[in-house]
């Protein structure tokens, strides 16, 4: 089952049947108290054992590191209650899996305690984006779709290609006003009024 969530949480016994992981000296995630064995065999194929005491950032896959470990010392550094992130990690037979971790700050006051998390395997999900990645980009004609705050969320490659911009990336976020300025006011209006 492939959205099934795993999880671990901080160093509470109530909490013993998730796996653990804490912010160490280094800046690091790492697992300590292993007890959801299925979850993590389903999921990476280790037994519990063999990955206690590693760094949670070992399984991720190299590529992406360094930039989740940047992501997570900053919910740390900015004590945010709660983030979403999602990255590929390798299993122990070295397939890519895709995973969407939610992580939970658990603090006494001023002072972080640990992480509760959970871990999902998105993999079949970022399959079936991909296929429709891939179908929207060849499409010649423009296809976007903005949310309630006029940002693009999503553009296929004619409309960031159109626009000027080297990825979808660099036009992501914006609206028509930061695009084109007074000349973008009257798009952004109409789109008021169908929200209205």
């Amino acid at each position: 089952q492939t959205d099934t969530p795993s999880g671990f949480a901080s160093d509470n016994a109530a909490r013993g049947d998730f796996s653990s992981l804490v912010l160490g000296a280094t800046a690091r995630i790492h697992f300590y108290g292993v007890e959801d064995a299925n979850s993590v065999q389903r999921l990476f194929g280790y037994d519990p054992e063999e990955i206690l005491g590693h760094y949670f950032t070992d399984y991720i896959h190299p590529d992406w590191r360094e930039d989740v470990q940047a992501f997570y010392i900053h919910q740390f550094q900015e004590r945010k209650p709660e983030t979403t992130r999602e990255f590929p990690a390798l299993t122990r037979a070295g397939e890519v899996k895709w995973i969407e971790q939610i992580v939970i700050l658990q603090t006494e006051g001023d002072k972080v305690t640990g992480f509760l998390g959970f871990v999902r395997d998105i993999s079949r999900r970022k399959r079936a984006e991909d296929q429709l990645r891939a179908i929207i980009d060849a499409v010649p004609d423009h296809i976007y779709v903005k949310d309630r705050e006029h940002r693009f969320s999503l553009v296929n490659r004619a409309t960031w290609e159109n626009e000027g911009f080297h990825t979808q990336d660099e036009m992501i976020s914006l609206t028509d006003r930061e695009l084109y300025g007074a000349d973008g006011e009257d798009d952004w209006e109409a789109e008021e009024a169908l929200f209205n």
